[in-house]
């Protein structure tokens, strides 16, 4: 794997090619196509992370600076209409002027136009064109990746593995693709095993709650039981680990309280969820918590108001939902408004203010759960893996909208927002799932029947890969326990739109994923792993990764 430095002399070797061409022999298309100023992006990422993690190596600032300008200043010469180009030509011209470095590079043309043209419509155009300072996350991740394992591999240091581990889950959670946070399990796994015995008091329940932080992310995607025990019982071991004051013990007690909450969504234990709502609120009450930051206390606060609202769905304590929503109305406001995890709180604040609907009737809580899941949806972008939670929750409350007012805008928009959560491919299958159902309810509660049974049909066809054969079996059971009415549904609608024939077909394709999981009797990997653990895995990645393509 090159290095950032020898990637970053390539790229300039590539780009100093392009120029020449173009100013030997006026070959315009080594300039003018689209692949040229994607390597100017791609040299300047590489000379941040030489700079960054190698100490240099690669072409200086003023280099990068007259590659860059020299290459828009071609294009703009190739194609006089690219205006853009020309602007971007002046800006690098510019700061190599203003380095003492441009007197024998930038050409007299552009001296001049840089004189006579007013600043305020060039000056900023190279972090425009180029993206420069502004590289799109989701590429800047994709290009440390390899070069951080290539680091890790030639001095295996734990704070390279905390980056590496931090960036894979950001990649997951940017696509869905199990195989990064499988990744990033791994290393944590192996962070354990190679700690020195002198600082394994020090460092293991650091390592410890990041590895069980990781496992609930896990369980939430997959839905495998096992993840979610071994993220309690390592989380567990954390908190026993980490001094009482320890800087990390907060996050640690509310992370330990989400994966409590998500063995008890799927084993209904009251002893679970009440054990979450104490570890989250201990987290809020530590002194200064999650290391003192606004951020750190807002997720504290969020995590609180989720259980508690869980707790409340369970016993109907309305003075658990009122701590619910003080808690997230204080979490939100502890956030930026451009902060990527808002859309998060502001779900969150929506659906404790949908269940306060649902308890007193307060139209005005509907119509703020509306406008929340509305910011929600409009705040994470295509292909997030939690943009179909969103559209689900907005769909939801659509649809309880309708049926207060009747209003046939917000039955549509119940159901349109539902079809595009069913298209979210990244996401997990079990949020897929839910959006389809809602798809279903919010076209029957319009009457229109065939488009109801499309809906709770789209949620069948989903159903054999909620409960995906690298699960064991209770849990396949448990998953498509929790989807029995489906299929009768979508044979209802089918028979409502005056499709019986439809109706048998629906019936057989749900007793057909119910057949299949009876008999399938050896599609668990629990003895695959017992007998060669690093096959199981291997197994399982590759089988999510067909599946985040299909």
């Amino acid at each position: 794997m090159p290095t950032a430095s020898e990637q970053a002399l390539a790229l300039a070797g590539t780009i100093a090619a392009r120029i020449g061409a173009y100013r030997r022999s006026g070959d315009t298309a080594a300039v003018l196509t689209s692949e040229a100023v994607g390597e100017v992006r791609r040299l300047w990422l590489a000379g941040v992370y030489a700079a960054l993690w190698e100490g240099g190596g690669g072409p200086a600032e003023w280099e990068l600076l007259a590659l860059s300008g020299w290459l828009h200043w071609c294009r703009h010469l190739a194609d006089p209409s690219l205006t853009d180009d020309h602007a971007a030509a002046l800006d690098h011209f510019s700061e190599l002027l203003l380095h003492r470095q441009g007197d024998q590079i930038v050409p007299e043309r552009a001296r001049r136009d840089i004189d006579e043209i007013p600043r305020d419509r060039w000056d900023g155009a190279a972090a425009r064109v180029d993206g420069i300072g502004e590289t799109p996350e989701l590429e800047r991740i994709d290009f440390e990746l390899p070069l951080l394992r290539d680091r890790l591999a030639r001095m295996p240091d734990f704070a390279t593995h905390d980056l590496l581990a931090g960036r894979l889950r950001e990649r997951f959670e940017r696509s869905g693709d199990i195989r990064f946070l499988n990744e990033a399990i791994d290393l944590k796994r192996d962070v354990l095993e190679r700690l020195p015995r002198r600082r394994r008091r020090l460092v293991r329940g650091v390592v410890l709650s990041a590895l069980g932080n990781l496992l609930t992310i896990r369980f939430g995607h997959l839905g495998e039981l096992d993840d979610a025990n071994e993220a309690i019982e390592v989380l567990r071991r954390s908190l026993a680990a980490l001094r009482r004051r320890h800087p990390v013990r907060p996050t640690t007690l509310s992370a330990l309280g989400v994966a409590l909450r998500g063995r008890y969504d799927r084993l209904r234990n009251p002893a679970d969820l009440d054990a979450a709502v104490d570890a989250c609120r201990a987290a809020t009450a530590f002194p200064g918590g999650a290391d003192t930051t606004l951020l750190g206390r807002a997720e504290l606060l969020s995590n609180l108001g989720v259980v508690l609202q869980i707790r409340f769905e369970a016993h109907r304590r309305l003075p658990d939902l009122t701590e619910a929503i003080e808690a997230l109305r204080e979490a939100i406001t502890l956030l930026p408004p451009d902060d990527p995890e808002l859309p998060g709180y502001d779900s969150n604040l929506g659906l404790a203010l949908g269940h306060r609907f649902d308890a007193t009737g307060a139209a005005e809580d509907l119509d703020e759960a509306v406008r929340l899941f509305e910011a929600a949806v409009d705040g994470t972008p295509d292909g997030h893996a939690d943009r179909v939670m969103y559209l689900s929750n907005l769909s939801a409350a659509l649809q309880s909208r309708h049926a207060l007012s009747h209003r046939e805008p917000d039955g549509r928009r119940a159901r349109d927002t539902a079809y595009e959560g069913v298209a979210v491919w990244s996401a997990p299958v079990a949020e897929r799932v839910k959006a389809a159902h809602n798809w279903g309810r919010s076209a029957a509660a319009m009457a229109d029947w065939a488009d109801a049974a499309d809906g709770f049909a789209a949620a069948v066809d989903l159903l054999p890969r909620l409960a995906w054969r690298g699960l064991n079996r209770a849990s396949r059971e448990s998953l498509l326990l929790s989807g029995r009415q489906l299929t009768d549904n979508a044979a209802a609608c089918a028979c409502a739109a005056g499709d019986p024939e439809r109706a048998l077909r629906l019936l057989e394709v749900g007793r057909a994923v119910l057949w299949t999981q009876q008999l399938d009797t050896r599609t668990d990997l629990t003895a695959v792993r017992a007998a060669d653990p690093a096959l199981a895995d291997r197994l399982l990645t590759v089988a999510n990764g067909m599946e985040a393509r299909s």
